[in-house]
C-alpha cells in the first residue's frame, strides 16, 4: 500500500534528515555565540547570531514539512487500509458472520486500523529522528570529548534492556485491550439493536453488567 506514496515518504525521509541535522548543528553555534559574547566579539557575536537563526528557522521549516507529509500519507493509507478490509469482510462466507461478532468487526475496521496507522504519522517520525540524533550526538560527542561520551554510555544498557522488556510488555497488553474493547462494542451494538427486546425482558441491568465486565478486564 505504501508503495504508491514513494513521493511523499521520499519528501518525509528527506526532510526529516535536514531537520535532524540542522537540530544537531544547533547547538554548536549556540555556543559560539555565548563565547562571543563572553569575548565581547561583536563581528563573530553577528555572524554567528545569523547562522543560529537560520538553522532555527530552518529546523522548523524542514520539521513541518516532514510532519505534514507524514501525515498525509498517514491519511490515505487509512483510507486504502479501511476499503481494502471492508471489501474482504464483505466478501467472508456466512460462516465467518456466525463465528464472529459484528461488534467486533467493526471495532478492528475502527480501532485497530487507527493503532495499525499510528505509527506512520507519529512514532515512524520520532523513531527515525531519534536514531539520527543518536548516531549524529554519538560522532559529536567524541569529537568533542570521547572521556566524557564513555562515562555516558555506562547508562546505555540498562536503559536498553527496560526498553526492550516495557516494549513486550506493552505490546502484550494493547492486544488485550483491544480485544476486550471489540467484544464490549459488540455487547453494546447487541443490546441497542435489541433494545426492544432488553426492554422487554427488562435485561437493561444484565447488558450493562456484561459490558462493564469486558470494559473492566
Amino acid at each position: 500500500l505504501a508503495s504508491n506514496e514513494w513521493f511523499l515518504l521520499t519528501c518525509a525521509f528527506g526532510c526529516l534528515m535536514l531537520a535532524s541535522t540542522t537540530n544537531l548543528v544547533t547547538p554548536i553555534f549556540s555556543g559560539h555565540v555565548f563565547n562571543s559574547i563572553k569575548d565581547a566579539n561583536h563581528d563573530s557575536f553577528y555572524h554567528n547570531i545569523r547562522i543560529f537563526v537560520i538553522l532555527s528557522l530552518s529546523s522548523g521549516l524542514f520539521g513541518s514539512c516532514r510532519s505534514l507529509c507524514f501525515r498525509v500519507v498517514s491519511r490515505r493509507l487509512s483510507f486504502l487500509t479501511r476499503n481494502k478490509l471492508f471489501e474482504g469482510i464483505i466478501r467472508q462466507d456466512i460462516a465467518f458472520y456466525d463465528a464472529n461478532q459484528t461488534g467486533d468487526l467493526i471495532s478492528r475496521m475502527s480501532w485497530d486500523c487507527n493503532a495499525m496507522l499510528q505509527p506512520i504519522s507519529n512514532l515512524m517520525g520520532s523513531t527515525l529522528q531519534s536514531i539520527m540524533f543518536f548516531f549524529g550526538g554519538l560522532v559529536m560527542s567524541f569529537v568533542i570529548s570521547w572521556r566524557l561520551s564513555m562515562l555516558a554510555f555506562t547508562t546505555m544498557l540498562p536503559i536498553i534492556h527496560l526498553t526492550s522488556k516495557y516494549a513486550i510488555f506493552s505490546q502484550r497488553l494493547n492486544r488485550e485491550i483491544f480485544t476486550f474493547i471489540g467484544m464490549a462494542n459488540s455487547i453494546a451494538q447487541e443490546a441497542m439493536a435489541n433494545i426492544r427486546t432488553v426492554r422487554a425482558f427488562s435485561t437493561e441491568d444484565m447488558e450493562l453488567m456484561r459490558y462493564r465486565q469486558e470494559t473492566k478486564e
